[in-house]
Order: C-alpha cells, then structure tokens, then sequence
C-alpha cells in the first residue's frame, strides 16, 4: 500500500478498498472458528469484487466470449477445490461459489485483455490474475486438505509476488489515465 501512495499517479481509493478487505480475509483465515472462516470469506469476496471492479474499468476492449472461454477452465478447477473441502466451508459454501464465479471472472479479463492488447499494462494484470488462482488454489490445498509447510510458505511468495504485479498494472493504469486527462 505504501509504494502505491507513493508513485501513483492518480490515486485509486477503490484499490486501497481492496487492500485492506484482502488483509482482514488472511488475518480472519488465520483462526479455524467456523464464524471467522465465514467472514473471512465474505471479505474475500469483496476484494475479489473490488479487483474486478478495477479491471473491467481498466480495459477498453471487453470481448465477453474469450473472457468467458479463458475463465472456465479456471471456475471448473476452483470449482472442484471446492467440492474437495465441501464439509470444512459448509457455513461459508455460497461465498466460495461467489469467489470462484469473480475468480474466475478476473482471470478471465486479464487472459483476454492480454491475448489482445500486449502492453506493459496487460502483461502485469495477467502475472497477477494467474498467481491470484495459484495461491488460492494452493491455500485450499494448505487450509482444508493437505496441510504442509511447504504450501504455506509458496502461498507466502506468490502473495508477495501477486499484489506487486498488481500494483505495477495500477501504477500502468494510472500512468495511462493521467496520459489521456492530459490530451
């Protein structure tokens, strides 16, 4: 948060949003309380909600069908994740279903933005729309289904790795708003 008020060129309070529902979701995921799980789940949902906000504003050129075509594979795999660890998020089912639908949404976004306008921009947005699947599918794995240290800490890495290349295409996004305010 810190280096985006720092060199963002136009502010972006939906991100800084984001943020801080992404934090409250891990530190609610920390304890294994039915009751944190859910609200956990319900802040994870929000960030997804806010991210894909951010994206659809971002890219000009919405071609639906290869969105959707990108975002399938990833909704039948997040999808069957969460069929594996049914019995653990039964309180919090619907809000994983909603998180897998934006999920894959997002991810869908970023493939076809990038299949079509390769730019700096595109090329950060789709690295962290991939990692964001790949931690969420490995934290699945880590928290519900086969707990080892070695998921955990690559969860750790591409948590790092996916907001950096998500703040590199915000800094791009704002680079290029205040490019075209001043034209």
């Amino acid at each position: 948060m810190g280096l985006y008020f720092y060199s963002s060129a136009k502010f972006d309070y939906i991100y800084v949003l984001a943020l801080i529902f992404f934090q409250a979701a891990y530190l609610l995921f920390g304890s294994n309380t039915p009751q944190n799980m859910f609200w956990g789940a319900a802040a994870s949902v929000v960030f997804r909600l806010l991210i894909v906000i951010i994206i659809f504003r971002a890219i000009s050129d919405k071609r639906w069908k290869m969105i959707v075509l990108s975002g399938i594979p990833i909704l039948f795999i997040y999808f069957y994740l969460i069929n594996l660890i049914r019995e653990n998020v039964i309180d919090s089912y619907y809000l994983w279903m909603c998180n897998g639908l934006l999920t894959a949404f997002l991810a869908g976004m970023a493939v076809s933005n990038y299949c079509y306008k390769d730019d700096q921009k595109s090329y950060w947005l789709l690295i962290s729309a991939l990692l964001f699947v790949v931690q969420i599918g490995l934290f699945f794995v880590n928290k519900f289904y086969l707990k080892q240290q070695l998921f955990l800490q690559l969860i750790i890495v591409f948590y790092g790795i996916s907001h950096f290349t998500f703040y590199k295409f915000m800094v791009f996004k704002d680079l290029e708003s205040v490019a075209k305010e001043a034209i």
